[in-house]
């Protein structure tokens, strides 16, 4: 995508949920800050969890999967709150 994201496309859900925090930076906020890596959630802040279907979509940056992300290739779970690439 034109943002450096990922655009994720549900085939098959199962029973995936996809779980959401809007990520806090420091207040001394710099432009390392842009990276998603080096934001946090506070502690106790209330999460929501969509339930995903097929067709679903949604964004991911490069750091939130393991492996290289390409157009054709599925994910084949989730690890250490990673998105795993697979073949």
């Amino acid at each position: 995508m034109p943002n450096g994201n990922f655009l994720v496309l549900v085939e098959d859900a199962g029973d995936a949920c996809l779980v959401y925090n809007v990520p806090v930076a420091a207040e001394e906020f710099t432009s390392r800050w842009k990276n998603e890596s080096v934001m946090y959630n506070k502690a106790g802040s209330i999460v929501r969890a969509y339930g995903l279907r097929k067709w679903d979509r949604f964004e991911v940056s490069a750091e939130g999967f393991t492996g290289t992300p390409e157009v054709g290739k599925s994910i084949t779970g989730v690890a250490d709150k990673k998105m795993t690439v697979g073949a």
